[in-house]
C-alpha cells in the first residue's frame, strides 16, 4: 500500500511537484533549463491504483515512473524488514 508520507526520493503530496531536484534520484538525463517536466501522482482511494509519470509542458506523458518507484518501495520494505530482524 502506498502511504502519503515522505520518501527518500521526493515528497508525496496531492499536488504537482517540480522535477528539478529529482533527476539524479530517478536517473533522468534531461536538461532542466530546456525542458519543464513535472511529476504528477494520482492516487485513487477506492482501489488504491496510482499513476506516476513525467509530464511535459504540452501535457503528454513522456516517461512512466511507476515501475521505478515500485522497485524502490519494495527495496525500502525489504531493508526495513531486514533491520527489524537484526
Amino acid at each position: 500500500m502506498i502511504e502519503a508520507q515522505e520518501h527518500s526520493a521526493f515528497s508525496y503530496r496531492c499536488k504537482h511537484v517540480s522535477l528539478a531536484a529529482v533527476p539524479v534520484a530517478v536517473g533522468l538525463l534531461y536538461d532542466a533549463t530546456a525542458y519543464m517536466f513535472e511529476i504528477e501522482k494520482e492516487l485513487r482511494c477506492l482501489d488504491t491504483e496510482w499513476k506516476l509519470y513525467v509530464r511535459s509542458r504540452s501535457g503528454k506523458n513522456v516517461i512512466d515512473l511507476q515501475p521505478y518507484f515500485q522497485v524502490r518501495w519494495r527495496l525500502d520494505e525489504l531493508m526495513r524488514e531486514a533491520v527489524a530482524r537484526s
